[in-house]
């Protein structure tokens, strides 16, 4: 049973960056596929196997402009700040593509998967170069 949020504020959200890739990989993978994610709603461990992310191409992903995967991350008691959930963002003309959104399994039902999709549509919609989608498309 996973925890709820006691404040969403609490979770802190910032841009992925390269040194991010194997802290990411991890993330997805655990979120998607083995055995740490039938912890999880999300798994596809009984369905596929192998690799659910690839480094490389992630990296093009975070260094594309257009392009934000976002982090969602908390600190628990002055330790060092802990994943929770991830997502990409990608501006496509008027359209914003929304993809790679993970939730750490053990943090599921939690409430920072809300987060992420609300930060995820404000960043979409923002008044920005990179944004003002009108609609966005997400791929399962």
């Amino acid at each position: 049973m996973s925890a709820t949020l006691d404040q969403p504020a609490a979770i802190a959200i910032r841009h992925a960056v390269v040194a991010d890739i194997a802290a990411l990989v991890a993330l997805v993978t655990s979120a998607y596929r083995g055995d740490a994610s039938r912890k999880g709603w999300t798994t596809e461990a009984d369905l596929l196997d192998g690799q659910r992310i690839d480094p490389e191409g992630l990296r093009d992903v975070i260094e594309k402009h257009g392009s934000r995967v976002l982090i969602f991350e908390r600190a628990d008691g002055g330790a060092a700040p802990r994943m929770l959930a991830c997502c990409h963002v990608e501006k496509q003309g008027e359209l914003c593509y929304f993809g790679m959104f993970a939730v750490d399994p053990t943090q599921q039902g939690s409430g920072v998967g809300k987060v992420a999709m609300n930060e995820a549509e404000r960043v979409a919609r923002a008044d920005d170069r990179d944004f003002r989608a009108r609609r966005a498309d997400c791929l399962v």
